[in-house]
């Protein structure tokens, strides 16, 4: 899964499953706040910088700025300080959900600079 709008269906089931309470009270926040927060963790898709490029056959590599546990951290951080403490819950369950949907797991931020990794993530 990797396209904005496939996250943001599943992000919205699911949210709709665990937290209806809260998605009937709030949802024109909730929908603000999932789609900042996958666009937030796809950000580098497709770009290039001083010191990565993550264009073409590259273009998955730019998983390895916030599709790991130190990311998920951070985006808790930073959304919760946006949008509030009573969608902290959500936030991570949808962070965590989106790397584990985009890499199968959650790895850890230096495990992306082990030689062989993209290998075997790509199955090669």
């Amino acid at each position: 899964m990797s396209s904005l709008k496939e996250h943001m269906e599943s992000s919205m089931f699911c949210i709709k499953q665990k937290h209806h309470k809260l998605l009937l009270n709030h949802r024109e926040i909730i929908c603000q706040l999932i789609m900042e927060l996958h666009v937030w963790f796809d950000f580098f898709n497709n770009k290039k910088g001083p010191d990565f490029d993550y264009t073409g056959f590259d273009c998955i590599k730019h998983r390895e700025k916030r599709h790991h546990r130190e990311g998920i951290n951070e985006a808790v951080k930073i959304f919760t300080a946006k949008f509030g403490a009573k969608f902290k819950k959500i936030i991570e369950e949808e962070a965590e959900k989106h790397v584990i949907d985009d890499m199968g797991k959650i790895y850890d931020k230096d495990d992306y600079q082990q030689i062989g990794f993209w290998k075997q993530i790509r199955g090669w």
